[in-house]
């Protein structure tokens, strides 16, 4: 039983102000079916809204089986008690007429059942045409008939069981035989339910009703008892508002996100590229030059790395002198570096026109001990010849790449005669023995880290032809190699120590090595300490110096960085607000079928979920495409690096502008009446 007393409703404000409904006192009974009549804007829909708890009403009370309806309980009775079949039908047209009509169970928390959902096809009389159930079922609303709408509107109302039907100007946009059928459909439906509507077709429902009600300027001019309904309708179940199954909640995200696809698309596509420039500078400001040659070392296997520290003092530099506790305290083993000679290898040759003048120089050597493991006796040599470290002050050792030039030369340089003599070198054995700069070759070895393997493989004739080498080439070759020593003993006091590098092991991880390197930046006070690995592609870093160049950069960079974390949340702002804004009718639509403000909310997140994914994936596909482009075509090493930190930052980062947007965007949805957020 409905129970109206003194229910007034008023809209506008007290300059405008306009009294829909004055005071209005009725008793409904359980069932039967009750016609509102009367002209446009006599109150007949502001009345239905109230009634159906889509609207509240400005002061009176409305009872419900003896229960006072408060604004607190409307998504519990619109779930539970009430359903209403607006005007515009308000069917969900990116949904299939099954996954319209499953939505109710999500509403009312039951499984869905499509058994159920045939059935109360049937008592409104669809499908109408000799089609199957399954093929009108899997049909979009815009693929029916005005009254087949209306039909599939009342079976989505059906579903729920409600204690009371509501339906508002049901049959305006249908023809005479439409609406007759319909008259009889709402008929037999009120012998289990109280069924309540408006329209101005009185002619074919005065004749199913069983009371009839007219309304004019807010007022009950007339009330007709045609007959008296006794019988009583089951008890409708106590539900709390619903919310749609995870599964029905991303086909409407992606389905609504998709309808306005030209909008969403380009408003989409700038927020990625603003994004996808917030990532490169935040790669710039968080690589350092010497990370991104350590990663390069770790990828080509290489194990050891040449150091150089250089410390500033205002605006002068100065190279540091290395010293043994500065790898001590990290536990880093490191050899010493020395001057071997003044002359370059293809002044000992003399074949100034050939290519490989640029290739081994062996100006400096390296003092290596027994426990030296990066070279590898050399596989050319016989089994019986003797090929050791050096051991002796006189004595040094080469590489199999200064062995092939030696052995391709037509003269070598003997400085002991100081003269170039002729060379008939029948095979690498032949060296063994020979005098170069004063020191006895003993040994021929092969590179097993740091090599010029890669370039050999490329140019493998370089020794017997002069190449022209090409900007790859010069840059890789002005890199740091072990090729380009030679290696004397410990105790070799010929040449000066190169206090200021060495070489030394690397620990195999990016913390520890970083750490290592870092550890020379807090040496003194008001001096800056630049610590700089030497490796093979370090001869890249020249073309990518002004990247790492911090003295101006950094701070540009720090500024373009602000600026585009505000021009992301500008663009953020206008995406996640017109999403949720394009959805409000049909969050409205759901609301109006018992959906929960929990429910609304999550829905709302499930958007933000989506569309910040979406942009997550493109903006971390499009930055990693682009730093493997650029690390392959121009810079040769990985420059641009996308780290582990970067990734979670990034996803934080747009999950928290979608989300804190999605719900500010969401909360006046949420607070506002259902019948407002429909209309709007």
């Amino acid at each position: 039983m409905i129970k109206v007393q003194d229910l007034v409703k008023v809209y506008g404000d007290k300059r405008r102000r306009f009294e829909a409904l004055k005071g209005l006192n009725f008793v409904l009974p359980d069932t039967g079916l009750v016609l509102l009549s009367g002209k446009s804007g006599s109150g007949k829909t502001t009345l239905l809204n109230i009634l159906g708890g889509l609207d509240c009403q400005t002061s009176g009370d409305l009872y419900v089986n003896n229960k006072k309806i408060e604004k607190k309980d409307l998504d519990s009775y619109r779930n539970s008690f009430s359903s209403f079949v607006f005007q515009d039908l308000n069917l969900i047209d990116n949904f299939t007429i099954l996954e319209n009509l499953e939505i109710t169970f999500d509403l009312i928390r039951e499984k869905p059942n499509k058994d159920r959902v045939i059935e109360v096809l049937k008592e409104v009389n669809l499908p109408d045409t000799n089609i199957e159930s399954s093929d009108f079922l899997s049909r979009f609303p815009k693929e029916l008939s005005g009254g087949q709408r209306q039909r599939v509107a009342i079976a989505r109302a059906l579903l729920k069981n409600p204690s009371l039907l509501i339906l508002d100007e049901p049959t305006s946009a249908l023809d005479k035989d439409n609406s007759i059928q319909i008259g009889e459909i709402l008929k037999e439906v009120s012998k289990n339910c109280l069924v309540i509507l408006s329209s101005h077709n009185t002619k074919v429902f005065s004749s199913y009703a069983d009371r009839i009600i007219e309304l004019n300027k807010g007022e009950i001019v007339n009330d007709e008892i045609i007959n008296i309904s006794d019988s009583k309708c089951a008890e409708s179940k106590n539900r709390k508002g619903g919310k749609l199954s995870f599964k029905n909640t991303i086909k409407l995200v992606f389905r609504s996100i998709w309808k306005k696809k030209k909008r969403l698309i380009s408003t989409l596509i700038l927020n990625i590229v603003a994004l996808f420039c917030l990532s490169l500078c935040y790669q710039l400001l968080t690589t350092p030059q010497s990370e991104a040659l350590l990663r390069t070392q770790y990828r080509s296997g290489n194990k050891t790395a040449f150091l150089e520290v250089y410390k500033y003092i205002g605006n002068y530099g100065f190279k540091y002198d290395l010293s043994d506790d500065d790898f001590k305290k990290s536990d880093i083993k490191k050899w010493s570096i020395c001057k071997f000679s003044n002359q370059a290898l293809i002044e000992y040759v003399n074949e100034k026109g050939k290519s490989y003048s640029r290739v081994v120089t062996n100006y400096n050597a390296i003092k290596i001990d027994s426990d030296f493991k990066y070279l590898k006796r050399y596989d050319q040599l016989k089994p019986e010849t003797e090929c050791r470290y050096p051991i002796n002050d006189n004595e040094v050792a080469i590489t199999d790449l200064t062995a092939k030039i030696i052995m391709n030369s037509h003269q070598f340089y003997d400085s002991k005669s100081r003269i170039y003599e002729e060379t008939n070198f029948k095979c690498p054995d032949d060296l063994i023995g020979l005098n170069y700069n004063g020191c006895k070759i003993v040994g021929i070895y092969t590179v097993l880290d740091n090599s010029l393997d890669s370039f050999l493989s490329e140019h493998p004739k370089f020794i017997d032809e002069k190449i022209e080498f090409d900007k790859h080439d010069t840059s890789y070759l002005s890199g740091e190699y072990l090729s380009n020593y030679v290696f004397v003993s410990p105790t070799y006091s010929k040449g000066e120590n190169i206090s200021s590098k060495a070489l030394y092991e690397l620990k195999g991880n990016l913390i520890d090595d970083m750490n290592f390197l870092n550890s020379f930046k807090n040496k003194e006070k008001g001096v800056v300490y630049v610590a700089n690995i030497l490796c093979p592609m370090s001869g890249f870093s020249n073309e990518v110096n002004y990247l790492y160049d911090i003295s101006f950069q950094k701070e540009a960079l720090m500024y373009i960085c602000y600026s585009l974390l505000a021009l992301i949340l500008l663009i953020s702002i206008l995406l996640f607000h017109s999403v949720i804004k394009n959805t409000e009718h049909i969050i409205g639509i759901l609301k109006a079928l018992g959906c929960s403000k929990n429910g609304i909310i999550l829905l709302s997140c499930a958007f933000c979920l989506a569309l910040s994914l979406i942009q997550y994936m493109v903006v971390l596909f499009a930055v990693t495409i682009f730093d493997y482009s650029m690390d392959g075509l121009f810079f040769y090493y990985p420059a641009l690096v996308i780290k582990l930190d970067f990734v979670f930052a990034l996803l934080f980062l747009i999950l928290i502008y979608g989300l804190v947007i999605s719900l500010l965007s969401t909360a006046k949805t949420i607070k506002q009446k259902a019948i407002k957020t429909i209309n709007n």
